[in-house]
C-alpha cells in the first residue's frame, strides 16, 4: 500500500498520506486483534452455556458462535438460530433457555466488550461502528460489512488530523 500511495500521489502529499495510513493500519490491526479475542470469548461462553444447559453438540455450537461472531450483527443471530434449532430437537424448554442464553451473551458483549474494549482499543464510538456497518451492508452487502470498520477508522483519522491542524492554525492567530 505504501508503494502504491507513493506511486500515485504528488510528492507534497506523500508524508501526510503515509502518516494517515500508518495510524489507520495500527488501529485496524488493534481492531482485528480485539475481534479475534472477542470471537474466542463468545465461543467459549456459548460452549460453556450450552454444556451447562445440556444442549447436544455444545462444543461445535461454541465454535460456530465463535466463527460467526466475526460477521457483525448477522453472525450472532445465525449462530443463535442454529443453537436454538439444535436445542429444539430435544425440547421446547431447552430451546427457550438457549434463546435466553444467547440474548444474555449478546447483551454482555454489546454492553461490556463492544463499548469498553472497542472504545479503548481503537478509540471509535460503538455508534460509529454500528452506523458504518449498516451503511457498508446497504451499499456493498457482505463485502461492505467487512470493509465498514476500516473505512470508518480511515475517515476518523482524516477528520481527526484535519481538526488537529485547524486547532494548531487557530492557536497561531
Amino acid at each position: 500500500v505504501e508503494r502504491f500511495l507513493l506511486a500515485i500521489l504528488p510528492q507534497r502529499y506523500e508524508d501526510y498520506a503515509l502518516r494517515i495510513f500508518e495510524k489507520t493500519k495500527h488501529k485496524i490491526g488493534l481492531w482485528l486483534r480485539v475481534q479475534v479475542v472477542l470471537s474466542l470469548v463468545i465461543g467459549v461462553a456459548v460452549w460453556i452455556g450450552m454444556a451447562i444447559l445440556g444442549v447436544p453438540y455444545a462444543f461445535l455450537l461454541g465454535v460456530l458462535a465463535s466463527v460467526f461472531e466475526i460477521v457483525p450483527i448477522v453472525g450472532p443471530i445465525l449462530a443463535g438460530g442454529v443453537a436454538i434449532v439444535v436445542a429444539l430437537s430435544q425440547s421446547f424448554n431447552l430451546a427457550l433457555y438457549t434463546l435466553i442464553l444467547f440474548l444474555v451473551v449478546q447483551k454482555i458483549e454489546s454492553q461490556l466488550f463492544i463499548t469498553l474494549v472497542m472504545r479503548q482499543s481503537i478509540d471509535i464510538h460503538p455508534a460509529v461502528v454500528l452506523t458504518a456497518l449498516l451503511a457498508g451492508s446497504s451499499l456493498c452487502g457482505v463485502v461492505g460489512i467487512f470493509l465498514a470498520v476500516p473505512v470508518a477508522v480511515l475517515l476518523q483519522e482524516f477528520v481527526g488530523d484535519w481538526t488537529d491542524q485547524k486547532k494548531k492554525r487557530n492557536q497561531l492567530v
